[in-house]
């Protein structure tokens, strides 16, 4: 764990809910980046599912990208109208900071930057999976 990034991570995400800049957030802790992704996708009681559209770069294995779990990471949604804000805020507590998409639309997609699909499904596949997987897999 390399707790000064730690700190710089938690401490930028407290300032930001603080200021009030984000719509949402979410820790790569449990299931890595594409399992982030699809729960906030998702939503909740009250929260409407949103589709995303992310670009992501493997350095090594594609499966490390997608599903490895970081504790240090943290992805955040926020509107476009406060990035200057949200970036000030993330260099002044020296978290470092990747934009990766815009969110909207129905589906989840991760695509490398040259435009090569990693992910892609709908939102209405992907919560029917969540919702149904765990049945589906035992009544086989």
């Amino acid at each position: 764990v390399d707790y000064e990034r730690e700190r710089a991570v938690q401490g930028a995400c407290r300032a930001l809910v603080s200021a009030q800049l984000i719509e949402a957030a979410h820790d790569l802790s449990e299931g890595g980046f594409a399992v982030a992704l699809a729960e906030m996708c998702l939503g909740g009681p009250g929260w409407p599912q949103v589709g995303v559209d992310v670009h992501a770069s493997p350095s090594n294995r594609l499966d490390q990208l997608l599903f490895g779990e970081d504790p240090g990471r943290i992805l955040i949604a926020y509107p476009s109208l406060h990035a200057h804000e949200v970036e000030a805020i993330a260099a002044e507590r020296h978290c470092p900071m990747t934009v990766l998409g815009r969110t909207g639309g129905s589906r989840l997609r991760i695509t490398t930057p040259q435009g090569h699909e990693l992910l892609s499904v709908s939102l209405e596949d992907l919560h029917a999976r969540w919702s149904q997987g765990f049945k589906d897999a035992i009544s086989r």
